[in-house]
């Protein structure tokens, strides 16, 4: 069998959940894709994909076999891409997950600039809170609230991110004043739920030491913005932790809760795979974006 083809047809798949998507991903008849995947279970001897009408999902050796493949065949198409591209033309498309509350503060600015510059490169940017997984998610780059526990992937700091306890005044002259942490069992707690996020538990620092208190609520969500909206529709108290906080706590619209104790922050990285050998696009992408959102950073010059 034309193995490379077989297991390119694979990762196709999987990147993107069905047969006809990986169809056109490759340029490729669907009937076509279904016979190369059905020959290349029958020639491995195991099941790869469970499989439906809507989409497709790894068994767990199809997944080990699409961690080990998705670097190698990121590899090849890169070295072909050199070679027939002089290795310094960017092109492809590029997955990117930003989380929520940067959307208009920063990466809209860094996305358009890298667009003027590699225009070969065609951007796909969402914007989500919930647990980034490159394989399912096809991402290439992410950036995030927290650092990943992940080991595989690089991970870093963009930006710090203080963390603040707050709810409405409206909420406080309802419920009643708080001036300890162990209160808070007593309330309606809203709860973040997203990757680096502390949910249910919550971790105050002290002058001694941290103090951990557990809360309980009925909303959770993974969207900083229906969190932050929940807030300031009076419906209890939350971490929050960006610009706009800030700004509603120094106008009064937010009470800043128990001020003597400091949460830990929850600062922005930015996310990328750990192989040697990334695709042109997402290397410079991340170099381009290092050089405007890192300390010290310096602008690099396309290529001509």
């Amino acid at each position: 069998m034309n193995r490379i083809t077989d297991l390119d047809v694979f990762v196709a798949i999987v990147k993107e959940g069905t047969i006809a998507g990986a169809a056109r991903r490759i340029n490729m008849a669907p009937a076509s894709v279904k016979k190369r995947m059905d020959r290349l279970e029958s020639d491995l001897g195991t099941q790869l994909l469970h499989r439906s009408p809507r989409a497709n999902r790894m068994t767990e050796v199809g997944y080990r076999l699409y961690q080990r493949l998705a670097g190698i065949l990121d590899e090849l198409d890169d070295a072909v891409t050199t070679v027939h591209r002089y290795g310094q033309t960017a092109m492809g498309t590029l997955r990117l997950v930003i989380s929520t509350s940067l959307k208009r503060r920063v990466f809209e600015s860094v996305v358009a600039e890298f667009c003027d510059m590699y225009p070969k490169v065609t951007i796909e940017m969402q914007f989500d809170d919930r647990h980034v997984d490159f394989v399912r998610d096809g991402c290439d780059v992410a950036v995030v609230l927290g650092r990943p526990s992940d080991s595989n992937l690089v991970a870093k700091k963009l930006f710090d991110n203080p963390c603040y306890l707050c709810t409405t005044p409206e909420y406080l002259a309802a419920a009643g004043p708080i001036t300890d942490a162990s209160q808070l069992r007593h309330h309606q707690c809203l709860v973040l739920d997203c990757e680096g996020s502390f949910k249910e538990t919550w971790p105050f620092r002290t002058a001694t030491g941290t103090r951990t208190t557990h809360v309980k609520g009925n909303l959770f969500t993974n969207s900083i913005d229906v969190l932050y909206g929940w807030v300031m529709g009076g419906m209890g108290i939350a971490v929050l932790n960006n610009e706009q906080t800030r700004a509603d706590i120094r106008a009064g619209r937010l009470v800043h809760l128990l001020p003597e104790y400091t949460l830990p922050n929850l600062d922005y990285y930015m996310v990328y795979g750990s192989r040697k050998s990334l695709p042109a696009r997402t290397r410079q992408f991340v170099r381009y974006a290092e050089s405007q959102l890192l300390p010290g950073g310096r602008e690099p010059q396309p290529p001509a």
